[in-house]
């Protein structure tokens, strides 16, 4: 099992969301097959696999799961009351699961799963990013950030890292980092476009939001392309409409990804070609340590409890 932002919000409480209690939260979760049901064809007891982070909006059920719009199974809760991952032993429908080779662990599927989808949908669904183009990727730390990273780098695209972190900066460039740059700086700006030889970048990935925001419509190149999946720093930005029309920029927002596009990341994961990064892993017992640990923004990558 590991632990996402969307925990910490639920856990908290949302407007939109507020799912009877008592619930089991969670979205990511990797195991062992213990039984299957009538009808089963693909899995036997015994094998090991990772779970789908994802359920589908009712009005879209009668497509092709393969393009179906999905939902994270915690936003659905409330419609559903499904248990959710943070289990000794859940109960999933076969399309669900997705079998993990023997060399990856249970820790590093459990961590793979929502952040890679999500990651892999925002760079090549939906901003298409190709070799040879920049990237800029905000809030470098996070489970998401550090899959986009490795993403950019599997493309062959060059990648430019902000926190607000020193010792962070430090870790992303030791991790493929093109350039990393503290984004509380007030030459930020400056220093994007030094770092891209004054063109820009051509692609932003921001799951941060807030003052992130401004920065990004301003370096991105015109023509470029703004994906976000968050908005942890602040969902009300300043709009900066005309810089998106005269630059004429594409702004996209991209949330979890297609049973699709997560059969694509598996094939990578067990090819070894995309792995996650384990930050710390806690017993299930001392969850609520866990939360602390993501609160306080002290982790560089995932982090994931197991029973």
């Amino acid at each position: 099992m590991a632990l996402n932002h969307l925990d910490l919000w639920i856990r908290r409480g949302m407007p939109h969301i507020r799912p009877a209690l008592p619930l089991v939260m969670g979205c990511d979760a990797a195991g062992e097959v213990t039984d299957i049901g009538e009808g089963v064809t693909d899995f036997s007891a015994g094998d090991r696999v990772m779970l789908t982070p994802m359920t589908f909006l009712p009005a879209l059920r009668g497509l092709p799961r393969r393009r179906a719009q999905p939902v994270c199974r915690v936003s659905n809760a409330r419609r559903t009351q499904r248990r959710l991952s943070f289990a000794e032993q859940v109960v999933v429908d076969e399309w669900q699961a997705r079998k993990i080779g023997p060399d990856v662990s249970f820790e590093d599927a459990a961590a793979f799963s929502l952040t890679f989808l999500t990651a892999w949908r925002m760079l090549m669904t939906k901003a298409g990013l190709r070799p040879g183009e920049t990237v800029l990727i905000h809030g470098i730390g996070g489970g998401v950030s550090y899959a986009l990273l490795a993403i950019a780098k599997l493309v062959g695209a060059a990648a430019i890292a902000t926190t607000g972190e020193a010792w962070k900066r430090e870790k992303a460039l030791a991790l493929g980092a093109d350039a990393a740059l503290d984004y509380t700086s007030d030459k930020l700006v400056k220093e994007i476009f030094a770092a891209t030889d004054g063109r820009g970048v051509d692609v932003v990935a921001d799951s941060v939001g807030g003052p992130t925001w401004s920065v990004s419509v301003k370096v991105v190149r015109s023509g470029g392309r703004i994906v976000t999946c968050g908005a942890t720093a602040g969902a009300q930005p300043g709009a900066e409409l005309t810089r998106i029309f005269w630059k004429q920029i594409h702004v996209m927002g991209s949330t979890m990804g297609t049973l699709g596009e997560f059969t694509e990341i598996t094939r990578l994961l067990n090819g070894g070609r995309l792995r996650p990064l384990v930050d710390r892993v806690f017993p299930a017992a001392d969850i609520h340590k866990a939360h602390e640990h993501l609160e306080h923004a002290g982790q560089f990558g995932k982090i994931v409890l197991v029973f």
